[in-house]
């Protein structure tokens, strides 16, 4: 069984064939897919930013609130992981 992070590439891999799906590639759900995996492995900034991206193809505004919202959270708990690391000061 692989884990997530060893599976990441295979992911990004098939995400990347769907991007060349001219019926996929606008659409905001691989990016938020993309985001999702990105967040699982621990690559907080680059999931912040394709919740954003994902927000601002989303037609639908709960959908968009969401991935905000996630994008959000997110952030804050890197800033929080970013500050307790901070040496005193």
């Amino acid at each position: 069984t692989l884990s997530l992070h060893d599976a990441l590439p295979i992911w990004l891999d098939l995400l990347r064939a769907l991007d060349a799906d001219d019926r996929l590639a606008s659409h905001h759900r691989l990016d938020a897919v993309r985001a999702h995996l990105l967040e699982r492995s621990g690559n907080r900034n680059a999931a912040i930013a394709h919740y954003r991206t994902a927000a601002e193809k989303a037609a639908s505004l709960p959908e968009r609130n969401y991935l905000l919202t996630q994008a959000a959270r997110l952030a804050e708990s890197t800033a929080a992981i970013t500050d307790m690391r901070s040496p005193a000061g």
